[in-house]
C-alpha cells in the first residue's frame, strides 16, 4: 500500500496469492515470471504500468482489474484508471487470461466505480481453459494489437477490434512458451 513501486525481473513460482496494486497509484510491474500461481496481477488504483510480464498456468486470472468499491464514504480499493497493460505473455490460466471490470466481490462494498481510461496493448493470451479475454464495462479503454488464441476447453470471450484472433505458433522449451 505504497506508490511509485518498481517490480521488475522477478520470478513468482507456485504461490497461493497474486502481486496485487492496491493503497498506491504509479506502479511499474516489467518483466516479470508468474508460474502456477493462484493468480498473476491484480490491479487497483491509477497510473501503472504494467509491461512485458510472462504469467503462465495460473489457477485463477492472469490480469485482473475489478472495479473500485467502497463503503459509505470509504474507498476499499481505488479505481483503477490511465494505466498501461502492454506487450504481457497470459498462458494457460484457469480464470480469465486479461479481465476487465469485474465487480469487486469485498463483502463490504456498497458503491462501485468501473475502470476508465486504460490501455491494453499488445498483449499475448493464449489458453487451453477458462476465458481468454473479458471486459464487463470499462469505459473509454483502449485495445490495439493484441493476440488471442483458445484452444482445448478455452474461449476466446471478447471479440472487438484490437483483438486479432490467430494461432501465435508458440513452441514450449523448458517449460516456457516462446514464438
Amino acid at each position: 500500500k505504497s506508490a511509485d513501486n518498481t517490480y521488475r525481473y522477478n520470478t513468482f513460482t507456485n504461490c497461493n496469492a497474486m502481486l496485487v496494486l492496491r493503497g498506491g497509484s504509479h506502479a511499474t510491474v516489467v518483466g516479470n515470471f508468474f508460474l502456477g500461481n493462484s493468480g498473476g496481477i491484480r490491479v487497483h488504483d491509477g497510473y501503472h504500468i504494467i509491461v512485458g510480464n510472462y504469467i503462465q498456468d495460473c489457477r485463477g486470472d492472469g490480469i485482473y482489474m475489478p472495479t473500485a468499491s467502497g463503503e459509505n464514504e470509504h474507498t476499499l480499493y481505488g479505481p483503477v484508471t490511465n494505466c498501461v497493460v502492454a506487450h504481457n505473455t497470459v498462458i494457460n490460466c484457469g480464470g480469465v487470461g486479461i479481465y476487465l471490470n469485474q465487480p469487486n466481490k469485498h463483502p463490504a462494498s456498497r458503491w462501485r466505480v468501473p475502470l476508465v481510461n486504460n490501455e491494453v496493448i499488445g498483449n499475448l493470451v493464449v489458453s487451453n481453459r477458462g476465458t481468454l479475454i473479458q471486459d464487463d464495462g470499462s469505459f473509454t479503454t483502449t485495445w490495439r494489437g493484441n493476440i488471442a488464441w483458445a484452444t482445448g476447453e478455452a474461449k476466446l470471450g471478447l471479440e472487438r477490434e484490437g483483438i486479432t484472433v490467430a494461432d501465435p505458433g508458440l513452441v514450449q522449451v523448458d517449460g516456457i512458451w516462446r514464438l
